[in-house]
């Protein structure tokens, strides 16, 4: 049998139609191996290691390339650019790779399709097909566990991994050995037709395109027309708050409410640098933080504004930060980290102080899921990091990438940091005055301490029309403003590493009324809305002489204090009397266009402000009319120096720091004791919880009137049948419903005790 199977073969491949079979079959495998060798002929890397001196210009020549090879289209003439970006399957980072010359322009992510292919069915590396390698990014346990376990599935499973782009194909074979750290992977590429449903986004930049070669570099040309921004600009921009420091801090306050910050921590430490310690303001928070269009958007020098004002947003204008930072100090660095980046902004006339063009340079960094950054060259080059980096180290404190860094490493998941330096003087000395960074107290704590402040140095007061009283802590203590700065507050705030205790103006009132205004749209009807006005009495306003309005927009205190009607005119009238408004619906005018300045301390003159005012004066007279005979006046006679003159308030209230509900507290506890703690509804003296609905003020008389003009009367608040009656112009007393009698106060010259005059109750 085995003589006969031996016999059997030369006599089948000796016949004609042997041989055809054996030349069929050797003329395949020349033609596969004569093929592998001009593919690294083509690279010059089979040539090099055999000693050849074919330049890829000879090898192109002798050997053309297919009709479909990518040497057809442009492709880099020089050496080729080195890219960095990240493989990402179903979202999620596998592992941060570069390409040191890569052939094409890449995108910054390449998505894996889900559904991997057989390599044994889909051979690239057999195709002839132009490929790059990638390398992985970092050298850490987990970066190295991650790449091989990623190359080790494609090889185990002799799986195909296929990104789709918007006309390309990138196949990645498995490795043809064991994987192990820093293992290339090679990626094959050709054209590929992509639906369009596959295509996610059209208007974006093109995921894989063939660039033109780069073209030498052309000398700049002067420009003939056009503007530019000088450095002295931002010297321009801090005079918008020139009169009040604190007008500036608000600014960086209202950036981080508007990113949704829930704390807000603004302390001021000195820091090391060249010349010895260096006070620094950091205003740091924990909101949405800004990518780099946004921190741009921020930097730059105006931009577009929204057509229509939205309500839960403070800023406007788009220069709140510029005109802030500016105020306060001479160079500014910010710090911010949102879910996929990383920023550093330097706002600095230090460095800008030799230039004849302002330059605010910013750099950005992606940032992945397992902690890495990589400089995003979309957006700026190496040469841009290079020169943002000297510029800060130059002029900040911050002289390397390891204290960057460690600012970066305090973020937990987004926020803003910002630190201002070189601070302004006064006579001499920084402009703010501040005591060390403190604990925050706890209940079982027995040592007592001073709460965190930063304070103006000269201890100015704000000039305000009618105004005498000297004493107003608003106005030169951060505290103070910070406690009435927002009319529902939603951000919690620390100086210094205390907590700041919200205020809510209204509930520490005696003999409450809430008056409407009623706002009336020029052109459209459905805008029409009643405005609520809360005037009310206080004790520590009246021992400090002060009164008037404060006025919020969007939630914001924009005047404090302001004094209308016979308040203007003598110091005595309204002293102590305090009232609430927030005038959002009324100083918006629509298609953008807003009723405030654009510092934020004061309102523009317009016809809507105007009725406001004359509304207000008419309102105040009214409710100083009722409660005159109540409210004592005193002159110099009754009252002697260094005297206070008080009288009982409404009640005192302390705000929970989880819900942000409001509890009233017993009769004889004030909420000065509370002010160093930070106190939840679980404690004493309320002990109960968050779910338990906000107390209710009493014993508060609403006033409204019609829009045609008429009287509209409101029950008291604490149950009683007794009611008040608001007469906004009309003297006539022919309204229906129940009155009660009234009482009128003739304003004596000064030294002469006020007179009471009783006026008969009309016949019904």
């Amino acid at each position: 049998m085995l003589a006969r199977i031996v016999g059997w073969w030369p006599t089948q491949f000796l016949c004609p139609r042997g041989l055809l079979f054996l030349g069929l079959w050797g003329k395949f495998f020349a033609e596969r191996l004569f093929s592998h060798f001009v593919a690294e002929l083509r690279r010059n890397s089979f040539g090099q290691r055999l000693g050849c001196a074919f330049s890829s210009t000879s090898v192109a020549t002798m050997f053309p390339a297919p009709m479909w090879s990518p040497t057809r289209t442009p492709v880099y003439a020089n050496k080729r650019p080195s890219w960095q970006g990240a493989l990402t399957f179903k979202g999620k980072t596998v592992q941060c790779v570069k390409c040191e010359d890569a052939p094409l322009a890449l995108p910054g992510d390449l998505e894996l399709e889900e559904k991997f292919k057989e390599h044994l069915l889909f051979r690239p590396e057999e195709m002839r097909l132009p490929h790059f390698v990638l390398l992985p990014l970092g050298t850490g346990a987990s970066s190295a566990h991650k790449w091989t376990e990623f190359l080790g599935y494609l090889s185990t499973n002799q799986k195909l991994a296929v990104v789709i782009l918007e006309g390309w194909q990138l196949l990645m074979p498995p490795p043809p050995t064991i994987p192990i750290a820093g293992t290339p992977l090679r990626v094959y590429y050709r054209p590929y037709s992509v639906p369009v449903s596959r295509v996610t986004n059209l208007n974006a930049t093109p995921s894989l395109v063939y660039t033109q070669p780069p073209q030498p570099a052309q000398p700049a040309v002067q420009a003939r027309s056009g503007t530019h921004v000088h450095p002295s600009h931002l010297e321009t921009l801090e005079q918008m708050h020139a009169a009040w420091a604190f007008g500036a801090v608000a600014e960086l306050i209202d950036n981080a409410r508007d990113a949704k910050a829930t704390r807000l921590d603004i302390l001021i430490e000195e820091m090391v640098s060249d010349e010895g310690a260096l006070p620094v303001l950091q205003v740091i928070d924990n909101g949405q933080g800004m990518n780099h269009d946004e921190i741009v958007k921020m930097l730059s020098f105006g931009h577009k504004r929204p057509k229509e004002s939205d309500t839960e947003q403070i800023g406007h204008f788009g220069v709140g930060f510029k005109t802030g930072a500016m105020r306060i100090g001479k160079d500014a660095v910010i710090l911010t980290q949102s879910k996929n980046t990383c920023s550093m902004g330097f706002l600095s006339k230090s460095y800008n102080a030799d230039l004849e063009i302002l330059e605010v340079p910013i750099i950005t960094y992606k940032r992945f899921t397992n902690g890495q950054m990589v400089l995003d060259e979309s957006v700026c080059t190496k040469e841009d990091e290079k020169k943002v980096k000297e510029a800060v180290a130059k002029h900040s404190p911050f002289k390397n990438d390891l204290s960057i860094g460690a600012q970066f490493a305090k973020i937990e998941k987004t926020g803003t940091r910002i630190f201002i330096y070189n601070l302004e003087q006064w006579d001499g000395n920084c402009i703010f005055e501040w005591n060390p960074k403190t604990v925050v107290k706890t209940e079982a704590s027995a040592e007592k301490k001073t709460p965190g402040d930063i304070k103006i140095r000269s201890r100015r007061v704000r000039v305000r029309a009618g105004q005498t009283s000297t004493e107003v802590p608003l106005d030169y203590s951060l505290r103070e403003y910070a406690e009435v700065l927002f009319l529902r507050p939603c951000m919690k705030i620390y100086l210094q590493g205390t907590p700041v205790i919200s205020r809510n103006l209204a509930r520490t009132f005696k003999d409450v009324e809430v008056y409407h205004y009623p706002f009336i749209h020029e052109k459209d009807p459905t805008k029409n809305k009643t405005i609520p006005l809360t005037l009310g009495k206080r004790e520590v306003e009246f021992n400090r002489a002060n009164c008037g309005i404060f006025l919020y927009w969007h939630g914001r205190l924009i005047e404090a204090y302001r004094r209308v009607g016979a308040m203007v005119h003598s110091a005595d009238i309204g002293r102590g009397i305090i009232g609430v408004m927030d005038v959002t619906h009324i100083m918006d005018f629509g298609d953008g266009k807003v009723g405030v300045l654009n510092n934020k301390q004061g309102f523009t003159d317009s016809d809507r402000f105007l009725k406001l005012e004359k509304w207000l004066e008419k309102t105040f007279g009214t409710y100083w009319d009722e409660k005159f005979d109540q409210y004592k006046v005193f002159s110099k006679d009754d009252v002697k120096e260094g005297e206070t003159v008080n009288f009982e308030e409404e009640g005192h209230w302390v705000q929970c720091s989880k819900c942000d509900k409001w509890r009233e507290l017993p009769k004889g506890q004030t909420s000065d004791q509370y002010d160093e703690i930070t106190w939840f509804c679980y404690m004493k003296p309320f002990l109960g919880n968050c779910n338990i609905p906000e107390d209710k003020q009493e014993h508060v008389v609403t006033v409204a009137i019609n829009r045609d003009g008429n009287k509209k009367t409101a029950q008291l608040g604490n149950g009683s049948d007794s009611s008040v009656v608001a007469n906004t112009g009309s003297s006539s007393s022919d309204d229906a419903g129940p009155s009660r009698p009234a009482k009128k106060l003739k304003r004596l010259q000064k030294g002469t005790k006020p007179v009471k005059t009783d006026v008969k109750k009309p016949k019904s």
